[in-house]
């Protein structure tokens, strides 16, 4: 208890109650110092008036309901770190500067979480939407992706530069990643591994030549709050990837306003691995891996029907 004293700062406490398996903030100002460490066995309400300051490590895990508004994330970490699944909901944005993912059963988003440090993947998916997203400021990164460790739903980025998206279907960690020159606003990602919609390969895109196929099986949305000008880049592994040949053939695939266009340009890596950048883009919707070649590089289709018929007495 002494050392709880000496690291937790209470002040203003109309309403600050601690039982066994809750905390609840109504109305106080609860300050944790950068040494300092709160164990929180089961939910943390941190109501409407209240203020948080989190420069230690909060540590959660149950639910966690902020109707309070934040608008600094601080200097702290919130620990995400329950065994069975927990939601992060409530009328107003969770704004951290660090978090740390450690539930295997994961973790449900119904208000937007913004981080402005380093989201650690440790274990866990986190589901989300495009209404509340992950949202990662201009400062913020991420590290420790993987299969059983990611974002299943919507990704939020503010500012330039390089950015990979940690997004996945829950199962399997599919990133995709933009470098940008121009963001107004954010730009908004996630991964389906599902055909993005049938179009026509027509000219259009940053390249003039067409493309003859283009991945069925996945794609990722990608779209701007405002605007944003960059290139993106789309990875190949053996997941939903079979059919490749000759990486020169891979392209950029860009679904917009019913066409297929070519968005380039370059490919690296192995026909098992690798990733192909775009050229220069401003316009966005759903992309894939696309192939301007359907003999060497055909990329693997969704079967979504077929039929039989008997032709001289044989099926």
């Amino acid at each position: 208890m002494k050392n709880l004293i000496q690291s937790i700062t209470l002040l203003c406490l109309p309403f600050l109650g601690i039982a066994q398996n809750a905390l609840f903030n109504n109305g106080a100002t609860l300050v944790l110092k950068s040494s300092a460490i709160l164990f929180v066995k089961g939910n943390f309400q941190n109501q409407s008036g209240s203020t948080l300051t989190n420069n230690g490590d909060l540590k959660i895990t149950g639910n966690i309901t902020n109707n309070a508004t934040m608008t600094v994330p601080n200097s702290g970490t919130l620990s995400i770190i329950g065994t069975n699944p927990q939601t992060i909901s409530g009328s107003a944005t969770y704004f951290a500067k660090n978090v740390f993912v450690n539930n295997a059963s994961g973790i449900t988003l119904n208000t937007p979480l913004k981080i402005d440090g380093n989201a650690n993947f440790n274990n866990g998916i986190i589901v989300s939407s495009t209404t509340n997203p992950v949202h990662f400021t201009a400062n913020g990164t991420h590290s420790s992706t993987s299969n059983p460790s990611h974002v299943n739903g919507a990704v939020l980025k503010e500012g330039t530069g390089a950015f990979d998206y940690p997004v996945g279907d829950g199962t399997f960690y599919q990133k995709i990643s933009t470098n940008l020159s121009a963001n107004s606003a954010g730009l908004l990602a996630s991964y389906s591994p599902t055909d993005a919609g049938s179009g026509i390969f027509t000219t259009g895109g940053t390249e003039p030549t067409l493309l003859q196929s283009y991945n069925q099986l996945e794609h990722w949305n990608i779209a701007p709050i405002g605007s944003a000008t960059g290139t993106v880049t789309v990875y190949w592994d053996a997941i939903k990837n079979i059919g490749i040949g000759n990486i020169s053939d891979l392209k950029v695939a860009h679904l917009s306003a019913g066409n297929w266009l070519n968005e380039g340009n370059l490919s690296t890596g192995s026909t098992a691995a690798g990733s192909v950048t775009s050229n220069n883009i401003n316009t966005w919707s759903p992309f894939t891996l696309g192939s301007v070649n359907l003999l060497s590089s055909p990329l693997p289709i969704s079967l979504t029907s077929f039929k039989g018929r008997a032709q001289n007495k044989a099926n």
